[in-house]
C-alpha cells in the first residue's frame, strides 16, 4: 500500500522501506514515524516491502528483487533503504541490476544489529550488497565499519538502537514490586571462543545482585532459570516490565564504541532509574549529563544501585533528564529523519536539505 501525502507537487522524498517484516505492520515504530515525517513534509511518499513476509511465501532472490523494482516504479521511488536483508538471496549483482534499472534511485543500508568476527560475524552476502548502496548506517564503530570500508563501502555513518512511541512513561510509585530489573537473554555457547562478551558480566550481575537483594532482583529474558528468572517480555512490554522496578539495569552482549541495546532507551523512556554498563564514546552520544548512572565494574553497579534505591527523589530527577533526552534524540522517529534526509542530500531529493546532514549523535564520520 501507497501511503501519499495530499500537497500537489511532490516535496520530499518517496521513500520504499525494505524491512524485515514478518506480517505488514508488525514494525509499528517505523510506520508511524513515516507517518509523522509525511505530515512535516520531509517524505512525501512511502510505502514498506516486508521482505520476510514474502521470502515465507517462496520469493527469495530475483524474484524478490523484482518485486522490489515493481515496488519502486509503483511508488516513484526517490529513496529506497534495505534493512538487514540476510538470508533471502539477494546479492551485490542483484542490487546493480536493481540500481541500473532505476538510476535516480539512491540506496541505503540499515543495519541494525552489531556483530564480531569470530563470536558473531557479519552475513557474508551482506559485504557486497552493502557496497553498493550510498550509504550504510551502523549502530557502532569498530569491526564492522572496517570490514564494510574492505569491501568497498565509502560512506559509512552512525546510527544508535532506539526506543519509540510504544514505551510510555511509567508512573512513579510509592512502593515498587522489586528493587532492580534487568531485561536482555542470557546468549551463552560451550565453545570459549563463541561466547558473547557480555553473557559473563550479565551472569555476575544476576549472581551478585540476587546474593544483595534477594527476590527484590528481577531478571526477564530467556536463558535464565531459577527463582529471580521472570521470562521474556514481549518487545513492546518492556516499559511495563521496568516500571515494575525502582531501578534499571542493563549491559550489552556485545562491545564497541559508540554500541548499545536498545533497552537502554527503553528504560530511559520508561522514566526508570538507569544504572548501566559504561559505553565507550557514551559521554558523545548522550553528552556529560544523560541521568544514566554509568558502571565499569559489578561492585560499582552494586555501589550505584544503592546510592540510587537510597535517594529515590535525586534519582527520578536524574531518570527524567533521561526521559527527556531518549524522547528527543533515541526513538525510531530520529534515525528515520536522519537517514532519509542523509539519502536525499545525495541527490538533492529534498529541496533545501544540506548535503553534509549533520549527524544528531556523534561529532564525526565513521569513515
Amino acid at each position: 500500500m501507497i501511503h501519499q501525502a495530499d500537497r500537489g507537487a511532490s516535496e520530499g522524498a518517496r521513500v520504499l522501506l525494505v524491512l524485515n517484516e514478518r506480517a505488514t505492520g508488525d514494525a509499528v515504530d517505523c510506520y508511524r514515524a513515516l507517518r509523522r515525517l509525511e505530515s512535516e513534509g520531509i517524505v512525501d511518499a512511502w510505502a514498506v516491502y516486508p521482505y520476510l513476509a514474502r521470502s515465507s511465501v517462496g520469493v527469495v532472490g530475483e524474484a524478490m528483487i523484482e518485486e522490489i523494482s515493481h515496488a519502486v516504479v509503483a511508488l516513484g521511488a526517490t529513496v529506497l533503504i534495505f534493512t538487514h536483508l540476510h538470508g533471502v538471496g539477494v546479492f551485490a549483482s542483484s542490487v546493480r541490476r536493481l540500481r541500473a534499472a532505476h538510476p535516480k534511485l539512491v540506496l541505503g543500508f540499515w543495519e541494525g544489529d552489531w556483530y564480531e568476527q569470530y563470536r558473531k560475524p557479519f552475513p557474508r552476502e551482506s559485504w557486497g550488497t552493502c557496497a553498493e548502496c550510498d550509504i550504510v548506517f551502523v549502530c557502532g564503530d569498530g569491526y564492522v565499519g572496517r570490514q564494510l570500508k574492505r569491501h568497498g563501502c565509502h560512506d559509512v555513518r552512525y546510527v544508535p538502537l532506539t526506543g519509540d512511541d510504544r514505551f510510555l512513561k511509567q508512573p512513579t510509585q510509592s512502593t515498587y514490586e522489586f528493587d532492580v530489573t534487568m531485561i536482555c537473554s542470557l546468549v551463552t555457547s560451550r565453545i570459549p571462543f563463541k561466547r558473547m562478551p557480555g553473557s559473563s558480566m550479565r551472569q555476575r550481575l544476576a549472581a551478585r545482585f540476587t546474593s544483595r537483594f534477594g527476590s527484590r532482583f528481577a531478571v526477564f529474558g530467556s536463558g535464565w532459570s531459577g527463582p529471580n528468572a521472570h521470562g521474556p517480555v514481549p518487545y513492546g512490554e518492556q516499559a511495563e516490565a521496568y516500571g515494575r522496578s525502582a531501578v534499571a539495569l542493563g549491559c550489552n552482549n556485545l562491545y564497541a564504541k559508540y554500541y548499545f541495546s536498545d533497552r537502554l532507551p527503553i528504560a530511559m523512556q520508561a522514566g526508570r532509574p538507569m544504572v548501566h554498563e559504561f559505553v565507550e564514546g557514551a559521554v558523545e552520544v548522550f553528552g556529560i549529563d544523560s541521568g544514566v548512572n554509568w558502571f565499569r565494574s559489578v561492585d560499582e553497579a552494586v555501589r550505584l544501585t544503592e546510592a540510587v534505591l537510597g535517594d529515590p527523589e535525586g534519582a527520578l530527577r536524574r531518570a527524567e533528564r533521561a526521559h527527556l533526552l531518549a524522547e528527543d534524540r533515541f526513538t525510531t522517529y530520529h534515525a528515520m529523519q536522519y537517514m532519509i534526509c542523509a539519502l536525499s542530500s545525495k541527490r538533492s531529493i529534498c529541496p533545501g536539505v544540506d548535503g553534509t546532514t549533520a549527524n544528531p549523535w556523534i561529532t564525526r564520520d565513521l569513515l
